[in-house]
């Protein structure tokens, strides 16, 4: 009998309520969270509508370039502002409620049917989330008092900042799928942490890369979290072939490898 193996968690631990609730105020509402490509918000009144642990977030940028975020809730009643993100909004958030109105810098600029002389319209601004951009990609925190995003990066297990080497924030979007998994959120991060299941489910992917295909996600001679591709194998695609041109800033290894990062809690590169 070997011991070496690692328990799984409880199976309360992915179901209860109560549990999800503690991970809600210590981890999802304390520390950043990954919210989005900064080219979403490529004009002014562009919107971004994130939900954080059940916690709506809007995300906005300004006449001027900048990012701003705040809690998708009106001042004046609780009404949610915006229900879904897109373009071609204006410059100015009003709630579909009492059609209070706010700047996109989160002043409170227009109160129908209540005079200024009876609201201090200084205080009643929308509530500020932290927002920041690293490399094209939106974080938010919840916190009051966030560290800085790079800081906290720097911390994670597999190192995303080295990444940057890449300069990940000339890319642009593409294509957006959108996928909903009935599992917990615990569960979609272990089944990325390991690739046991990888030569009986993804045969391909094990095929493209042979590491996998041995059950292992590492290779420990690398230090870079990267994984060769197979011989011949020149893209991280299901034929092994570019179909597009390499990003300029790759290295000859970096094109031959398969890179990722995970930047807890949800974030996958």
């Amino acid at each position: 009998v070997t011991t070496a193996m690692k328990a799984t968690l409880r199976g309360e631990d992915y179901r209860s309520p109560a549990i999800f609730g503690l991970e809600r105020e210590r981890i999802f509402h304390r520390i950043w969270f990954y919210s989005g490509r900064a080219e979403r918000l490529g004009h002014v009144g562009d919107r971004l509508v994130i939900d954080v642990a059940g916690e709506s977030v809007l995300i906005v940028r300004d006449r001027n370039g900048g990012l701003h975020a705040y809690y998708n809730v009106c001042r004046h009643r609780g009404s949610q502002l915006c229900d879904d993100s897109g373009s071609g909004f204006g410059a100015a958030i009003t709630c579909p409620y009492h059609a209070w109105s706010y700047s996109l810098a989160g002043q409170l600029v227009a109160t129908p049917n209540v005079g200024p002389e009876e609201l201090d319209r200084g205080a009643f601004g929308l509530r500020r989330v932290a927002v920041e951009d690293w490399q094209g990609f939106l974080f938010v925190s919840l916190a009051d008092d966030p560290p800085a995003l790079r800081d906290w990066m720097a911390d994670q297990n597999d190192h995303p900042l080295s990444f940057e080497r890449l300069e990940l924030g000339r890319l642009r979007l593409g294509a957006r799928t959108v996928s909903e998994a009935m599992a917990n959120w615990k569960i979609l991060i272990e089944n990325y942490a390991e690739c046991l299941h990888c030569p009986q489910v993804h045969p391909e992917l094990a095929a493209l890369i042979p590491l996998h295909g041995r059950g292992d996600v590492i290779d420990r001679e690398r230090h870079d979290g990267g994984a060769w591709l197979a011989e011949g194998a020149n893209s991280f695609s299901a034929d092994g072939t570019a179909p597009l041109p390499v990003i300029s800033t790759m290295t000859s290894d970096d094109a031959r490898s398969y890179l990722s990062a995970f930047v807890y809690p949800n974030m996958f590169l």
